[in-house]
């Protein structure tokens, strides 16, 4: 038998909470399931806890398929997320083609955004911090901007995502659309859409499919290890 925790979890926690507190109340709320679970599954055999974030002590002993570590779920996950964040964007933005577009961070989400909308014929510009990633992404056909700069020129973009789970633009006061799809908020102000956990809300069969694929490929490959 098989329990779906995730969206449970992240309704119970984001119903009435600032995003902080939200990211606060969600790891209080991981602590006590996890608890909960660890006293029914302890004392079975053969129980394998599939998730992600499995780190806790009390899972210790217990054999775990931790998505989160898998870079194949994690690369795909993260198009799943770009694919949902451009939607979100054109339920916001009048008109996305030609518009101007500002992501913050060259990470796997940041990759996926940048190509999609370039492909669709936004004008993106990508923050980042190191030399070698800004050379990349100019290299790439996008305008590349040190994330350092980019509140000087703010106003000039239609629309700002962050994807750097670390503050990087505090204080933002912006007409734009601000979306933060980072697991902790990178941005902090007025009107900036919550976005954390795209796939599993906007393209939940698309993010169960790729749970699905990634449990039974974790779970072959350990199986043939002889666990």
């Amino acid at each position: 038998r098989i329990k779906l925790l995730g969206d449970t979890l992240h309704a119970k926690a984001s119903k009435r909470f600032s995003l902080q507190n939200t990211i606060d109340t969600q790891l209080h709320i991981y602590d006590e399931v996890i608890r909960r679970y660890h006293r029914h599954i302890r004392k079975k055999d053969g129980v394998v806890i599939c998730g992600g974030n499995l780190d806790h002590p009390l899972l210790r002993n217990h054999r775990t398929l931790d998505f989160l570590k898998d870079p194949y779920y994690l690369a795909d996950n993260a198009a799943i997320t770009a694919q949902c964040a451009i939607r979100l964007l054109n339920e916001h933005l009048a008109d996305l083609y030609n518009s101007r577009i500002l992501i913050l961070g060259w990470g796997r989400i940041g990759k996926c955004l940048g190509k999609l909308l370039q492909q669709i014929g936004v004008h993106v510009t990508i923050a980042a911090r190191k030399e070698a990633d800004l050379a990349m992404i100019h290299a790439l056909g996008y305008q590349a901007v040190p994330i350092c700069e980019t509140s000087r020129e703010i106003r000039c973009y239609d629309a700002v995502l962050n994807t750097v789970p670390e503050m990087v633009l505090p204080g933002l006061e912006f007409e734009g659309i601000a979306i933060e799809l980072a697991s902790k908020p990178g941005m902090s102000g007025p009107n900036i859409i919550s976005a954390r956990g795209l796939p599993g809300k906007m393209a939940p069969e698309k993010s169960g499919e790729l749970i699905a694929r990634t449990f039974l490929r974790l779970g072959l490959d350990k199986e043939e290890s002889s666990w």
